[in-house]
């Protein structure tokens, strides 16, 4: 369904460098076109407006800026009709209108009265759990202070934070100290930006980049808080 061959989109990943020169939270293309990937001779064609409400879903193809968000509730996707290549053919002809949803009938037509909400008592304040600050071998723990790509993206502890999401284990490797997973001795798994001190310029890396020459990128401000494993900082 996305178009890629197995291993092709994960080996850019891993191996395409990317030129970052923008402003923060820009996320650029890779400059690896020729050697990663092969030029599609033959492209699919737009699909009608049409042929989406006939044979996809019945509902409106507004150009919008952003994607819908939260619960859907529109109409259901159409049964798929074909065998081989889609009857796509731009025609102008009505589109039927969506079966209506039925609606279900209440199960307890002649409910009881409510009762009266009872009254909670209020709750008990909850203790902060300690904040981390060592591992077990009495190391320090810090966040790494670098912007990182998540989903396209570059965020931040403070974000992993606010959202919530230390459940993910290539966040926590990046926060420790937020997540509180100091005793867990990992290099982060995710990309990195830095500002490189032999060039000047931000680039984006792993930590197997620093691993090829730790005694002197783990000098490099930030780098022994992300990269923990490889420059013995847990």
């Amino acid at each position: 369904m996305n178009g890629w061959q197995d291993g092709v989109l994960q080996n850019i990943i891993d191996n395409c460098p990317v030129i970052r020169d923008g402003e923060a939270g820009y996320n650029p293309p890779c400059n690896c076109a020729e050697e990663f990937l092969t030029e599609n001779s033959n492209p699919s064609g737009a699909v009608c407006d049409n042929d989406v409400k006939r044979y996809i879903v019945n509902e409106p193809t507004d150009v919008v800026t952003t994607l819908p968000r939260g619960t859907c509730n529109g109409p259901s996707v159409i049964t798929k009709s074909w065998d081989v290549d889609p009857p796509f053919a731009c025609d102008d002809s009505p589109i039927p209108a969506p079966a209506p949803t039925p609606t279900v009938p209440n199960p307890n037509p002649n409910p009881t009265p409510p009762f009266p909400t009872p009254t909670l008592p209020a709750p008990t304040p909850t203790v902060p759990a300690p904040t981390p600050d060592d591992d077990d071998n009495g190391n320090e723990c810090s966040d790494s202070p670098f912007e990182f790509v998540f989903r396209g993206e570059f965020v931040n502890c403070a974000w992993v934070e606010g959202e919530g999401f230390c459940s993910n284990a290539k966040l926590s490797e990046m926060c420790p100290f937020t997540c509180g997973t100091c005793d867990e001795c990992a290099d982060s798994r995710s990309r990195f930006e830095f500002e490189d001190p032999e060039s000047g310029r931000t680039i984006v890396r792993k930590c197997r980049y620093v691993a090829r020459n730790d005694e002197e990128r783990c000098g490099i401000p930030g780098i022994s808080d992300t990269c923990r494993d490889t420059c013995g900082s847990c």
